[in-house]
């Protein structure tokens, strides 16, 4: 049953029950309410990290009665689908914290987002979280964020709880004090042909071995669309995205493939050791013209019928001069 705290995150900005039952397996790890806030850059996307950058992981939480002593905690993965490696600067498994001493007031519920209480937690992301990943000091690193909410009041009932366990035992499903951001908008250049990310996958229990499915599949629903522009005209692309014809693709992928090791296809089964989580390779090829195309790609991660983790790719076609402008500007800045 979920939990039935009256504080909480939403999954959903619009969702009509706003994370009062079981979202459902599909959407629980989209949460709009957790994201990085740049305040020097405010169209920075909220799943991308900058090094050397002071930016913010920004948590929006909700209470149906006033609660007081209110605390937040939040963890930085890189980014793949359930147990990946969390990253130093934000002290990987032990996470980062910032507690409230003032009352928050209800927050009436709405159809929209409505008033929330926005909790930012400063964090600097540095060298040492792609380095010890494999990747060059310069590259991107795109994450995924999780989140726990509790309140401590001096006077009645505990609200949710402070979590100290390692790795933390989220449950997005089934305890609405937590949420889960693992969506990433990767721009890629209109005539690359195609696109290539690395992401991971692990085991999210503490200990032991197991075996899981993965598997990667396109969405193609016109239903997404506003969604997908969205996130494009909010990401470090607005700029092209604000004025481009932004539109569904009109065929499919090709090739569309995750690799860890010798295994690999759109569907695959991976034994995973707790706490060694696996790089694994996400490709897919396009056209020629890709330019203003948005896609969507599902990874999830499965136990046998349980979906234990997942996660959403979406991609954007950008004109090849736009893409290495932009490449440029952000490699000097670095």
């Amino acid at each position: 049953m979920p939990d039935p705290g009256q504080l909480y995150i939403r999954w959903s900005a619009t969702g009509a029950d706003d994370n009062r039952t079981d979202p459902g397996a599909n959407v629980w790890w989209l949460s709009k309410s957790v994201g990085i806030f740049n305040p020097s850059d405010t169209t920075q996307s909220e799943g991308l990290a900058i090094t050397g950058v002071a930016q913010k992981i920004r948590v929006n939480i909700d209470t149906l009665l006033t609660k007081d002593h209110v605390g937040v905690q939040a963890w930085v993965c890189a980014y793949g689908t359930a147990g990946q490696p969390y990253l130093p600067s934000a002290l990987e498994q032990e996470g980062l914290l910032k507690d409230l001493d003032d009352q928050i007031p209800p927050q009436p519920f709405t159809a929209t987002a409505g008033p929330q209480l926005t909790i930012d937690i400063p964090w600097t992301p540095d060298s040492n979280d792609l380095t010890s990943l494999g990747y060059a000091e310069t590259d991107d690193l795109h994450v995924c964020l999780l989140a726990n909410c509790f309140a401590t009041p001096t006077t009645g009932a505990p609200d949710g709880q402070k979590i100290t366990a390692q790795p933390p035992p989220i449950d997005v499903p089934n305890n609405r004090h937590h949420a889960q951001h693992n969506i990433v908008l990767h721009g890629v250049a209109s005539g690359a042909g195609g696109m290539s990310m690395s992401m991971f996958a692990g085991n999210p229990a503490p200990e032991g071995e197991d075996v899981f499915q993965l598997e990667v599949v396109e969405q193609r629903d016109e239903r997404l669309l506003p969604e997908l522009v969205e996130l494009a005209r909010n990401s470090s692309w607005a700029e092209f995205a604000a004025d481009a014809k932004l539109r569904l693709p009109q065929e499919p992928a090709n090739s569309v493939r995750l690799e860890m090791d010798a295994a690999g296809g759109q569907r695959f089964r991976a034994p995973l050791a707790a706490g060694k989580p696996q790089r694994m390779q996400l490709t897919a090829e396009f056209g020629s013209d890709e330019a203003g195309v948005v896609r969507a790609f599902e990874i999830l991660q499965r136990r046998g019928r349980e979906v234990v983790g997942g996660a959403r790719l979406v991609t954007l076609g950008v004109p090849d001069d736009v893409f290495k402008e932009r490449k440029a500007r952000r490699k000097s800045a670095a």
